[in-house]
């Protein structure tokens, strides 16, 4: 492990591998022209995550460019064909992390770095660590001991706890559960007629079963036929209420019973009477109960 220090650069350098899964392997920053060395075409070995402190540049990653200034953070992997520089007739200066090791693609992942945040936005306080650690590398000089590399990984991963709560990574999981709850509930609501079960379901929206029993409880409280039930249930009370000229075997058809004892059965379970009692009971009352909903 060794330091460069310089008037444009301060680099922390250690490829001496502490653990197989992630290692800090470069962490610096670097004051740089437009056509500056480094600035060329092509796939970095390392994960890596640049924050730009002053200035402005362009950033090109996989056929997209992407305009950087001062409060930008942009991300590497050794997946990415990339170039940064710059802009022409100006410097910058920006700082970064650098990772190896077989377990950089599931931590990037975690702190939210996917394609769609290739380039995000920071504050200072994300970066503190790492800009105190800079801080002291320039001014005091120190002569590195052995357990320096875990005090530098240390520091690493308090920016990226940062970052990842910067880019909230648990939003958007939450919004595609809903997003798929919601179009699950629709799906039911628009199939409501048909003898649908579950698995019809899951199978129909290409989704797990497991994962969407999983995801619909934990969103709503409450299992997926249950929900489904009380849907059942609820619009066949709307119905016998309605339409009184209905008979009972005609609505359970409706709500995708395959049977009437099924659908008075179920009714009662949850209505707490058979659909022929609480039709006479509440055909002229507003006070009929209804099944639990959403």
């Amino acid at each position: 492990m060794h330091i460069i220090n310089n008037e444009k650069i301060l680099t922390y350098i250690d490829y001496t591998p502490v653990y197989n899964g992630l290692n800090i392997t470069e962490f610096g920053e670097e004051t740089s022209a437009c056509g500056d060395h480094g600035n060329f075409l092509g796939y970095r070995h390392n994960h890596i995550v640049h924050f730009v402190l002053e200035g402005t540049g362009t950033f090109f990653r996989d056929g997209k460019t992407y305009a950087l200034a001062a409060g930008k953070a942009f991300v590497i992997t050794p997946k990415n064909l990339i170039r940064y520089e710059a802009t022409k007739e100006n410097s910058w200066k920006y700082c970064w992390l650098s990772f190896t090791g077989t377990d950089c693609d599931t931590l990037f992942e975690q702190c939210g770095f996917t394609e769609n945040n290739a380039v995000f936005d920071f504050q200072e306080s994300d970066i503190r660590p790492l800009l105190d650690e800079l801080a002291f590398l320039r001014k005091e000089k120190p002569q590195l001991s052995p357990a320096y590399p875990l005090a530098a990984l240390s520091m690493s991963f308090e920016v990226l706890k940062n970052c990842a709560a910067r880019l909230r990574v648990d939003e958007p999981k939450k919004q595609v559960s809903s997003s798929i709850v919601d179009t699950a509930i629709a799906y039911m609501q628009a199939n409501l007629h048909k003898p649908m079960s579950i698995s019809t379901l899951c199978a129909d929206l290409c989704i797990s079963r497991t994962y969407f029993s999983t995801l619909f409880e934990t969103t709503l409280k409450q299992p997926p036929y249950q929900y489904l039930q009380n849907l059942r249930i609820q619009k066949a009370s709307e119905l016998l209420l309605s339409d009184m000229n209905r008979h009972v075997y005609e609505i359970a058809e409706m709500v995708g019973f395959s049977s009437t004892a099924q659908f008075c059965k179920a009714f009662h379970k949850v209505i707490g009477c058979r659909p022929s009692e609480f039709r006479i009971k509440y055909q002229k009352s507003d006070d009929a109960p209804t099944a639990p909903r959403r």
